[in-house]
């Protein structure tokens, strides 16, 4: 869970709704803080090969059916997401994709 504008937010719920598009193959939400703001950052993987207004229609997606300050302010497309040995999802890995 993390807050976004005093919100609180489960980024599970917004995994789940990126993952109801049809042109999303995997999605995994992490908080991070930039400039002292807290922001969601979501890592897509697409079903097909990506368009460049991909990000931006996800964006509308969403905003039909979760808050505003539950939409990620980044979006970031992948060809796959970091796994762990064990299969786990390594946020650490992810975060890294970002630089700093």
């Amino acid at each position: 869970m993390a807050k976004i504008n005093g919100q609180r937010v489960e980024m599970s719920e917004v995994e789940t709704a990126l993952r109801r598009l049809n042109c999303v193959d995997r999605a995994e939400v992490v908080f991070r803080e930039e400039d002292g703001k807290a922001k969601l950052i979501a890592f897509v993987v697409p079903n097909e090969p990506a368009s460049d207004g991909l990000p931006q229609l996800l964006r509308r997606h969403l905003a039909t059916s979760l808050p505003p300050f539950m939409i990620p302010s980044r979006i970031v497309l992948l060809d796959s997401i970091p796994s762990l040995p064990g299969g786990k999802v390594d946020g650490a890995a992810l975060l890294r994709l970002l630089g700093s």
